[in-house]
């Protein structure tokens, strides 16, 4: 640079790489805010899914008996009854697919939602043939069998239960890269 100022060419130069900082600095921004939403996202699955799973276990402890039974015309899903009245628990076949708990208490039944709450949209999965994710299977825990019914009789009754849940940073994501999922699954047994 010369004491007449500067050229063409060095004020071109000082732009271009004025710019490439700013967009380093632009791209650094939003990756962070990208992770920090996943991470969110993940928060939020995992709060989710052991509310699930509590309350599941909840109705599963008192149960008097416990069967694979069909609820909101779905034929897989868990119907446990004990004392305070019958629930079940299923997947719905219709989008989004939440996970449903029917509460029929007094011959009123209700049908709650159990993934509305937290701010971001979670919603159950489905697999890629459109089956759902959900899964109850009843087993005797010194047969291996899978009863139709865990009744009073069968003391030594557990229910195993499976399914994933997704998160997704924008509503109408397509890519697998947009969205978090987990599988959450465990057993539950009787305690009566």
């Amino acid at each position: 640079m010369n004491a007449r100022g500067a050229t063409l060419v060095e004020l071109l130069v000082a732009t271009a790489a004025a710019t490439i900082v700013v967009l380093a600095i632009g791209s650094f921004f939003v990756a962070m805010a990208r992770l920090g939403d996943t991470r969110d996202g993940q928060v939020y699955l995992q709060r989710q899914g052991a509310f699930v799973l509590e309350e599941m276990a909840r109705q599963v402890r008192p149960a008097t008996s416990m069967t694979l039974a069909t609820c909101g015309g779905v034929a897989t899903a868990l119907q446990v009854v004990n004392a305070s009245g019958t629930y079940c628990f299923y997947q719905s076949t219709v989008a989004p697919y939440p996970l449903l708990e029917d509460r029929t208490i007094g011959g009123v039944t209700n049908t709650m939602n159990l993934l509305t709450g937290p701010p971001i949209t979670i919603r159950a999965s489905r697999t890629s043939g459109g089956a759902p994710t959900f899964a109850a299977t009843l087993w005797t825990q010194f047969g291996g069998t899978q009863p139709v019914t865990c009744g009073a009789s069968a003391s030594a009754c557990k229910v195993t239960v499976t399914f994933e849940l997704g998160a997704c940073l924008r509503a109408t994501a397509t890519q697998a890269d947009d969205c978090n999922f987990m599988t959450f699954s465990t057993d539950l047994t009787r305690r009566n």
